[in-house]
């Protein structure tokens, strides 16, 4: 079984411990994400990855907070360097995010300041938004860490609205991501603990397995495409450019 962890998120002192646990618990691939505005903070994880050897694959990945109107501009900056790019902070940045074709996943889109309504809980997303998702193929994140680290009625909440947005996404075939979330070597979980964490929530078994890994493995699949100079885009791959030089290719947009 090929389990990824699309999200950790460690300093870089604690990157070989981390990818050490890793190896341990047994996952295949680990994918280490910055907070950061600037493409040169991000190429800092990149030089500090070129140095370690690990049985764990690993990626590099963003997670972005843009201004309103400002998700396509800032994925964009990052496309060419990052593997994955993630994007949250509120429910106005979720809707950008899921009509945005650079963004791989919406990041813990239930972690918003808003109470909930009467009859209906304010988790972030909605059907429009878990439509525009399952179209473009954007994972929707469920972070293992964010619940881990509250208590009582705010982890109560947590789940509901947790639960909720796996129900939505499972009515319209939108992609659910499942991460550790892990901001320290001590905090990554083994792959089996976070199966079992969705199994709680009366996901089935097969649906828990592709969150942590079939979801991702997608979304890398799309992210080699994009940097493939011989993939114009899905389903449209040129075998012989003859005497045509191809120009650089653009790694954003329909794919």
């Amino acid at each position: 079984m090929r389990y990824i962890d699309m999200h950790v998120e460690v300093a870089e002192k604690d990157l070989k411990p981390a990818l050490a646990m890793a190896e341990r618990l047994g996952w295949s691939e680990i994918c280490f994400i910055r907070s950061c505005s600037k493409p040169d903070d991000f190429l800092k994880l990149q030089k500090a990855l070129d140095g370690l050897n690990s049985k764990v694959k690993t990626h590099t990945g963003v997670r972005l907070n843009p201004s309103k109107g400002r998700v396509q501009e800032a994925a964009r900056k990052f496309r060419k360097q990052a593997d994955v790019i993630l994007v949250g902070g509120s429910e106005q940045a979720n809707r950008e995010a899921s009509e945005c074709w650079e963004v791989d996943a919406i990041a813990s889109p239930y972690l918003i300041r808003e109470k909930d309504f009467m009859h209906q809980r304010r988790s972030g997303i909605d059907y429009v938004i878990a439509r525009s998702c399952a179209e473009r193929g954007i994972a929707v994140e469920v972070n293992f860490s964010d619940v881990l680290n509250v208590y009582g009625r705010l982890r109560a909440q947590m789940l509901g609205r947790i639960v909720q947005n796996m129900c939505i996404c499972a009515d319209v075939g939108a992609p659910v991501l499942l991460t550790s979330g892990a901001r320290t070597p001590y905090e990554v979980r083994a792959p089996m603990d976070l199966e079992a964490f969705l199994l709680s929530l009366e996901l089935e078994q097969k649906d828990a397995r592709y969150a942590l890994s079939g979801t991702l493995g997608g979304i890398l699949e799309r992210t080699a495409h994009r940097k493939d100079p011989k993939t114009i885009l899905k389903g449209l791959t040129v075998t012989n450019w003859g005497n045509i030089q191809p120009k650089e290719k653009k790694q954003y947009g329909w794919y």
